[in-house]
C-alpha cells in the first residue's frame, strides 16, 4: 500500500465502511456492543505496545477548556466538569517472520515497542486511544 496514494486510502476507507455498515445492517446494538466488549488475545504477525499517558500535574488545559465551554454556554444548561484521567494507548504495527497463530511475545512494553519500530521501515505505525470520551 502506498500511504501518499489517496486512491489507495480511499480503497482502505472503503473496505472498512463495507465491513462496519454490514455489521450494523446485520446485528443488533445489543449484539454489536456485547462483541466490543471482548479482548482479543494478540497474536501473529502484529506488535501492540500499551502505553498509558498520565494526565498533566498541572491543569491549566483542562481549566482553559471549560472556561471556553462556560463562555460560550449561552443558555446556562448545567454539564459534568470531568477531571483529567489517564488515558490508555496502544502503537500498532506489522510483526516480521511471525506465523498468524504465533503468541505474543512475553517481554516488556518498551522491548515491544522496539521490534515494532525495528520491523516497520514504512511510515504507517498507528497510535490507537481507545476507553471513555475524548
Amino acid at each position: 500500500m502506498d500511504w501518499e496514494s489517496k486512491e489507495d486510502i480511499d480503497n482502505v476507507v472503503g473496505f472498512i465502511r463495507d465491513i462496519v455498515r454490514q455489521a450494523a445492517e446485520t446485528t443488533t446494538i445489543s449484539e454489536q456492543q456485547k462483541k466490543s466488549l471482548k479482548t482479543p488475545r494478540i497474536k501473529g504477525p502484529i506488535w501492540v505496545s500499551k502505553f498509558k499517558l498520565q494526565p498533566p500535574p498541572e491543569d491549566s488545559i483542562r481549566t482553559l477548556l471549560l472556561e471556553v465551554i462556560d463562555k460560550f454556554n449561552y443558555h446556562n444548561i448545567v454539564y459534568a466538569r470531568p477531571k483529567s484521567s489517564s488515558i490508555d494507548l496502544e502503537w500498532i504495527g506489522f510483526r516480521k517472520g511471525v506465523e498468524a497463530e504465533t503468541p505474543e511475545p512475553q517481554i516488556s512494553e518498551v522491548e515491544k515497542y522496539q521490534g515494532l519500530m525495528n520491523d516497520n521501515s514504512n511510515p504507517g505505525v498507528v497510535m490507537f486511544l481507545y476507553g471513555g470520551a475524548f
